[in-house]
């Protein structure tokens, strides 16, 4: 990116180059209106920052001079400062297309702006487009802009052709024309996208139509659509729109990554990274109908630790939370991708396991019971109890977790480090 300053103190254009470089944009500097239109003329700038007052002319006489002579495009900022504030001068400035402006006492406004625009220019476009448009040459023109900006092109000319394509491709923005070759109009790909199952129908739609009346846009942007555009189409603002849209779309799958990631949190255990007692108590009903449906068994273990308070006391907590991690990484290895294991907290832990027979189970429990005792985490002898059983005719979930809790504590009664069965 490269900004062009327009002022006659040396001390200014140090100091705005300064700011410039501090966001990566690189400075060309003149004293006059008349250099800095030259100038123009040979090279391409991104952002003019011109003082108001210049020894041969006005500051927005030359903005206004640069814009007719098409040195600056309309969507090429352009920022005016003075060391004065004159309310006529910057209404005129405004007038003229100028974007801001600033006061030289006050240049942390313009640090601002300048930070925004570098933070702009450095977002980085990729992604699916789906373009419906009948007309060849408009076509050529939106695709060779948009493959420009990085983006891969789907292209329809019809309605019915990007129906169909809808339906087994994904695309991370649509845009359409209101007349298309073929019966159906944009319309028909706006409530196609619309109606697409899951998150495929939030996929963001710009609206493209030579209609440029009021009525008609409303309604295109009521029937869905997330913004629309005039034809004859200017390039700059084509980029602006879909930059925009592209850039939405990334923002919501940034914050339904997080949400997902947060909703994981909340059902995951913080030492062991074992399901919690929460994540039990949503899941278990579901696989206890599942196993009914299914008619096959479930059964359910209920694991602790002997005596963890005399280790906490004897060995320290932090040593307690290494017997809690290694005892919940032997359960990982352990059990099998079908089976849920859970911290219900503290030394407490239960393992879910579905198409597993009582018989299996005890077996399995035995098991692990042998393979924690000889695990000696952190050279501490650790133990564990565990109650087994399996799901019973119509019982309730609650009832069959009762049961094996039950069978836990006959476990800790009969000697601990050991399994009991309740059947």
């Amino acid at each position: 990116m490269k900004a062009l300053i327009v002022d006659p103190s040396r001390v200014v254009v140090s100091t705005l180059s300064m700011l410039f470089g501090r966001y990566g944009i690189d400075c060309s500097s003149v004293g006059c209106g008349l250099d800095a239109l030259n100038l123009l003329e040979h090279e391409q700038v991104d952002l003019i920052c011109f003082a108001y007052e210049l020894s041969d002319m006005n500051g927005i006489d030359m903005f206004i001079s640069a814009r007719a002579n098409k040195l600056l495009h309309h969507h090429q900022p352009g920022l005016m400062f003075a060391s004065t504030h004159d309310k006529g001068a910057v209404d005129r400035a405004l007038e003229a297309g100028v974007t801001e402006c600033f006061s030289k006492s006050n240049l942390s406004q313009l640090e601002q702006f300048v930070e925004k625009f570098a933070a702009v220019g450095q977002v980085i476009i990729d992604g699916s487009v789906l373009l419906v448009e009948d007309s060849s040459s408009a076509a050529m023109l939106y695709r060779r802009t948009l493959e420009q900006m990085g983006l891969c092109v789907e292209h329809c000319r019809s309605a019915e052709e990007a129906i169909a394509l809808l339906e087994h491709q994904n695309f991370d923005l649509v845009i359409t024309d209101y007349m298309l070759a073929g019966v159906e109009t944009g319309f028909s790909v706006i409530r196609a996208v619309r109606d697409l199952p899951g998150r495929k129908s939030m996929t963001p739609i710009l609206a493209i139509s030579a209609f440029d009346n009021t009525a008609r846009k409303v309604e295109i942007l009521r029937n869905g659509a997330n913004d629309f555009v005039a034809k004859p189409v200017v390039t700059e603002e084509l980029e602006v729109r879909v930059t925009n849209l592209i850039t939405l779309r990334k923002l919501m799958r940034r914050l339904e990554s997080q949400h997902e990631a947060m909703k994981l949190m909340a059902m995951r255990d913080q030492l062991t990274s074992l399901y919690n007692r929460h994540y039990l108590y949503a899941a278990l009903p579901g696989l206890v109908e599942d196993t009914r449906a299914r008619k096959q068994p479930l059964a359910l273990m209920v694991i602790d630790i002997d005596h963890f308070k005399k280790i906490n006391d004897t060995h320290g907590h932090k040593e307690g939370d290494q017997v809690l991690e290694l005892v919940a990484g032997v359960m990982q290895r352990f059990f099998g991708s079908d089976d849920v294991v859970v911290r219900m907290g503290g030394e407490e832990f239960v393992a879910i396991l579905p198409n597993v027979s009582l018989g299996l189970a005890y077996e399995m429990g035995e098991e692990l019971r042998s393979r924690i005792e000889s695990l000696q985490p952190c050279g501490i002898p650790v133990t564990v109890s565990l109650g087994v059983t399996v799901l019973v005719g119509d019982e309730r979930y609650e009832d069959l977790f009762s049961r094996a809790d039950a069978a836990m504590y006959s476990s800790k009664e009969n000697g601990r480090n050991r399994v009991e069965v309740s059947a």
